[in-house]
């Protein structure tokens, strides 16, 4: 019962999340971008170094756009896993269930969306 109460907590806590991360603005802005994107290379009066450029610009803003509507979403999953994490050490309270929960593929995929992705996406050269 505890179990089922957290879960559903969880993903509320989740839907909340997904509603104020701006997650489907970020997703309409590059269907609008692809959209404007194809329209400027189906423009018979811009030069070929226009159009590239313009290529180039739209690759640049759906790839920020894509990285970012990435990290949200995993943003927005945090609190099934952590609920995952409190599950699991509820019931199994000995030392090792801690570890085992850390390096399971729940929590590996959560430290890859939110701090190895970002920073690789991010960093400075």
């Amino acid at each position: 019962m505890l179990a089922i109460a957290a879960a559903i907590i969880a993903l509320a806590f989740s839907a909340l999340l997904f509603e104020r991360s701006g997650s489907l603005g970020v997703a309409r802005a590059m269907l609008d971008e692809t959209g404007r994107a194809s329209a400027r290379l189906m423009a018979k009066n811009l030069s070929d170094d226009d159009k590239e450029r313009a290529a180039r610009a739209a690759a640049i803003s759906l790839f920020k756009g894509s990285a970012s509507l990435f990290v949200r979403l995993g943003f927005c999953l945090s609190p099934v896993l952590v609920a995952y994490l409190a599950l699991n050490l509820l019931d199994h309270p000995q030392g090792q269930a801690l570890v085992e929960t850390l390096t399971s593929w729940p929590f590996l995929v959560l430290a890859l969306v939110l701090f190895i992705v970002p920073f690789a996406l991010f960093r400075r050269a």
